[in-house]
């Protein structure tokens, strides 16, 4: 990716105000800097237009440094992202425990399965698992006897 720089922010009440502004005092110049600033605006805009239109903008579910939690036999491990790889079939998550050299990867196709960026969800998931397991393993006990 080009080196990004923004070019707009948000302030205080969250409305988008431009980051650039013309640094001349004279009148014809600060409206031709104003042409040049929309310029950079209008073809930021379209740039990011045609990659969600052509589906190649990427939206990632978390960053690194984001908590991360991983259902793993019977338990969920709180894990931090390190490393983000980006793969034709899936993208892989590498999580680091922080302060540890212990580590598991996990892909972004997991999310909801193995994988979540929420404690709750995990533990919820997990509970589920549970409960399956025990009708799996009732309705197996019935077909022995």
């Amino acid at each position: 990716m080009k080196q990004y720089e923004r070019l707009t922010k948000r302030n205080a009440n969250g409305e988008v105000e431009t980051v650039k502004r013309p640094k001349s005092s004279y009148i014809q110049e600060v409206y031709e800097e104003w042409d040049e600033i929309n310029r950079e605006l209008k073809l930021r805009l379209a740039e990011l237009e045609d990659k969600i239109e052509a589906g190649t903008l990427v939206e990632l579910p978390c960053k690194i440094g984001d908590v991360a939690y991983t259902r793993y036999d019977g338990c969920i491990n709180k894990w931090e992202v390190s490393e983000i790889d980006i793969f034709d079939f899936d993208i892989l998550v590498k999580l680091e425990h922080n302060g540890t050299l212990g580590w598991t990867t996990a892909y972004l196709s997991e999310v909801g399965d193995r994988l979540f960026f929420n404690k709750a969800e995990a533990k919820k998931r997990l509970e589920e698992i549970k409960r399956l397991e025990e009708i799996k393993n009732g309705n197996n006990d019935r077909l022995s006897k």
